[in-house]
């Protein structure tokens, strides 16, 4: 059997509006992966692993001005790049598919990235 699991974490940035007009967010990802079953340990995937690999992406931009980032040097840090940038970091990391990103900038808002 294969399994869908995934965790969501909070963090905190910082993007320019036009001009120089800061603006604040508190966002939440949700990554979402797909795992078998381990024989070994009886888990499909190791939930702490998957926290280790967390704090290192999001520590990369949490409390950070987005614009000044080198992964949007060359495209703005709109919601659709940022959670483009969180699925391609966390695909990248994982050692089995990841099924999505949710990027959540209010509860109204959310952006999603598949495969």
């Amino acid at each position: 059997a294969e399994y869908r699991l995934g965790r969501r974490y909070r963090f905190n940035a910082v993007h320019r509006l036009k001009g120089s007009e800061l603006s604040g967010h508190s966002y939440t990802v949700e990554v979402a992966l797909r795992s078998p079953l381990d024989s070994r340990t009886e888990t499909a995937f190791d939930l702490a692993r998957l926290d280790r690999m967390s704090s290192d992406i999001l520590g990369e931009i949490n409390y950070t001005c987005l614009d000044d980032l080198p992964a949007f040097q060359n495209q703005p840090p709109t919601d659709e790049n940022i959670a483009a940038f969180l699925f391609t970091r966390f695909a990248s990391a994982l050692d089995c598919p990841l099924e999505s990103a949710r990027l959540r900038v209010t509860h109204h808002q959310q952006f999603v990235v598949n495969p």
